[in-house]
């Protein structure tokens, strides 16, 4: 499961108990803005990536294909690329 962390996640009460009543393996993905300190002791537990280039990285761990292969097949977009579609939500070298 990739839970995506925005600002209303840090503070709802449903969503620790949604990430802890999942059995399968957790992972969450940041917002730009979300720093350390911001994050809850139950999001400190799971892996966290912080923006296009380590989402690109665990795309390509759960999918078993090097991100130049996968950019070449157009199945992810490039975290160096000028204009990367998630530029507004995420940071594009973290």
């Amino acid at each position: 499961m990739l839970a995506i962390i925005s600002p209303n996640t840090l503070y709802s009460k449903w969503v620790p108990w949604e990430i802890g009543y999942d059995h399968t393996t957790v992972n969450a993905l940041t917002l730009k803005g979300i720093k350390d300190p911001d994050l809850s002791e139950y999001l400190k537990t799971v892996k966290i990536f912080r923006g296009t280039k380590s989402l690109n990285g665990y795309l390509s761990s759960i999918t078993g294909k090097l991100p130049p292969l996968m950019e070449s097949l157009d199945l992810i977009k490039s975290h160096a690329v000028g204009k990367h579609p998630l530029d507004h939500y995420l940071n594009c070298n973290l």
